[in-house]
């Protein structure tokens, strides 16, 4: 794959990832990171990876998420993701078999994506953040992310 492990942490975090974590980084890359980048044809740049438990404290990352997992990646490409974007880029992980949780943030300029297990009946776990809060995706959201292909809504 041709995303690193340094591109998968942070420079900031001095806690390395250990057995599981890194093994959850490489399944991350190798079967969500990797197909969503050959899909959209474009360098997609890792802002928030693996991150300890402490350091996600720090930086106000939700307690037990998935981030301190390994499991987590959020990202966006070199000028940014318009919310457009987001909601395309989100239907196509969305298909991914290994895709868990995505994550919306407005105005933002980047995306979350996850391979935690999937709910019952296939659904994923789907979120947005607005002014700090996770919430559920409005009404408006979840229209354009079926028009555009999303599946497990």
């Amino acid at each position: 794959p041709h995303f690193t492990l340094e591109e998968l942490t942070s420079k900031r975090d001095p806690v390395e990832p250990g057995t599981e974590e890194l093994a959850n980084l490489t399944r991350l890359a190798v079967g969500l990171l990797e197909p969503l980048r050959m899909h959209a044809q474009r360098i997609l740049i890792i802002t928030s990876g693996y991150r300890s438990p402490a350091y996600n404290k720090s930086v106000g990352g939700k307690p037990g998420g998935e981030h301190p997992k390994g499991t987590a990646a959020d990202f966006r490409d070199g000028d940014g993701l318009t919310d457009e974007e987001q909601i395309a880029m989100a239907a196509w992980a969305s298909q991914e078999a290994i895709c868990g949780g995505i994550g919306l943030y407005p105005g933002r300029s980047f995306l979350h994506v996850d391979i935690r297990a999937r709910k019952p009946r296939n659904r994923l776990t789907w979120w947005q953040q607005v002014d700090g809060r996770y919430q559920p995706l409005s009404e408006v959201q979840r229209r354009a992310l079926k028009r555009a292909g999303a599946v497990g809504l």
